[in-house]
């Protein structure tokens, strides 16, 4: 029996909600599941937390607010968040005939349950909604962000052919496993081909192969380059059929290199935008790519107004508080590291960002808590080993001493030899910790090329090499960019050509960098 609640629902949690009745059908939230003899439909996890808080109420009014308080956790939601669920929850009512969802204008919403032998419409038996996984430089955009593109395809009635119909099984299929997370990428991939050889003609599934293919990118140059080909083939078919498919035009974003190529990622990222305004990942794919030529404050902006469209995701968060703390925003940065820390504690790109910041900033206390903290709960995994981050720290506290710093700087090289720490990081404490040399030299292995043991030659860099390159404008390498070898590096990686390019001085005044 569910409980009545007032203006304000309590937190929705599936697994202990109990079972109840809507209009003749069975709703097991557990399960996610609407039911009515052999009829089911499942749910979105979170489609189904809105239908039980509506159902709470009684129908009483459930205003907005109360809706993020009790099935997002009171976190940061977009309107496209709550509006698509709120789209999704009505398909359901209308093809059960179960219930209705009724607006309340500038107030909130209202379940209103229909009679118990309700007309029943045939509907597809998957979950509605698609959600779809997007990593570009993936501990940063990171896994799961939900797009509009292809929805309406799962709740549209059932008109086409035999083999429009076995397309749209398969395209349904794969979404089912691309929920299931990145061990099941494969799986997905392998429906969505499936469902354009079932109807060559099937704009989603061309875009969802797209999707798939780049969720399936690793950090192999030679492999990303043929994933890469394989992407803008998807694309471009999906684009003939529809040209505003969101997968493909999303896609061929995000496998575009961005290092050493930001002009033309600045150029596809526009025509994207163009074309769909709400691709609030290609904004995102655009900031990274103005922070890395040293624009914060744009890469700022872009990441604020994405944040407008749907709350940003935990690597971004992590980079978007740091970026404000970059050009003189401590007070927000310092809030939203703060939040971000209680909402994603295993998170390691999260761990990361605020572990720097607290070192640099001199809250050496509490970075050293965060170091023992990981070591008591077993490591994280990511770019930056808890022992070397608690070395630093103690390294760059007021009154340490030349043996703290010497201890830090081997701590680094030691695991940057060994492969354990990532080199933009790295670099921003060997820089701060007063070791240029050091920051030099691996800057030039990162963004230039490893040598050869034999030759002593640099190794070139595959096009499709993935370099992030925003460290070198940040303010723990002001060391390295007072160096006369500042320079020389800008321009051998392309820098000095974007900013000419752009109309943009080379001097970093412009970009907003301490």
């Amino acid at each position: 029996m569910l409980q009545q609640s007032a203006d304000r629902p309590r937190r929705v949690q599936l697994a202990a909600e109990a079972p109840f009745q809507l209009g003749g059908w069975s709703v097991h939230p557990g399960l996610r599941q609407i039911s009515r003899g052999s009829e089911s439909r499942t749910l979105e996890p979170r489609v189904m937390q809105v239908l039980v808080a509506l159902a709470q109420a009684q129908g009483g009014i459930v205003g907005r607010d109360a809706l993020v308080d009790c099935c997002w956790d009171g976190r940061i939601v977009g309107e496209n968040a709550i509006n698509r669920v709120i789209s999704l929850l009505r398909a359901v009512g209308s093809e059960t005939g179960a219930f209705e969802i009724e607006t309340i204008t500038k107030v909130g919403y209202r379940l209103k349950r229909a009679a118990a032998t309700p007309v029943v419409q045939p509907a597809p038996q998957e979950p509605l909604g698609a959600g779809q996984a997007w990593p570009r430089r993936a501990a940063i955009v990171g896994i799961g962000a939900t797009l509009a593109g292809g929805t309406a395809y799962l709740i549209k009635p059932d008109i086409f052919s035999s083999r429009r119909r076995e397309a749209e099984r398969h395209y349904r299929a794969g979404v089912d496993s691309e929920r299931l997370g990145e061990a099941a990428a494969m799986q997905a991939l392998a429906h969505y081909q499936a469902a354009v050889r079932a109807d060559p003609n099937y704009a989603p599934a061309w875009g969802a192969v797209a999707r798939a293919l780049v969720s399936l990118r690793s950090g192999d140059d030679r492999q990303s380059e043929q994933i890469a080909r394989q992407v803008q083939q998807a694309s471009r078919r999906a684009l003939q059929l529809d040209p505003d498919n969101a997968d493909a035009l999303l896609a061929l974003v995000m496998i575009a290199p961005s290092y050493r190529n930001w002009i033309n990622l600045d150029k596809l990222a526009r025509q994207a935008l163009a074309r769909r305004p709400d691709l609030s990942l290609v904004q995102l794919t655009l900031a990274l790519s103005r922070a890395d030529t040293g624009r914060f404050r744009d890469a700022v902006a872009l990441m604020d107004k994405a944040r407008r469209r749907q709350p940003l995701l935990p690597g971004m968060t992590g980079r978007f508080a740091w970026l404000l703390w970059q050009i003189g925003r401590p007070a927000e940065a310092a809030r939203i590291f703060e939040w971000a820390y209680r909402t994603w504690p295993e998170h390691s790109m999260i761990w990361v960002y605020r572990m720097m910041y607290l070192s640099f900033s001199g809250q050496t206390g509490e970075a050293l808590r965060m170091a023992e903290r990981n070591n008591s709960r077993g490591a994280l995994g990511g770019p930056l080993p808890p022992t070397v981050a608690a070395d630093c720290a103690r390294a760059l506290a007021a009154g340490a001493n030349e043996a703290d710093r010497n201890k830090a700087v081997d701590s680094i090289i030691a695991a940057r030899r060994d492969g354990d720490i990532g080199s933009q990081y790295s670099i921003m404490y060997l820089s701060a910790l007063g070791n240029v040399e050091a920051a030099f030299e691996q800057t030039y292995d990162y963004l230039l090329g490893r040598r050869d043991t034999l030759t002593g030659e640099r190794q070139p860099l595959s096009p499709h090499a993935d370099r992030e390159t925003c460290f070198l404008f940040a303010s723990q390498t002001a060391a390295m960019r007072a160096d006369p070898r500042f320079p020389k590096l800008t321009s051998a990686i392309g820098l000095d050509d974007y900013w000419r390019a752009t109309g943009l001085p080379s001097n970093l005044t412009h970009f907003g960098t301490p």
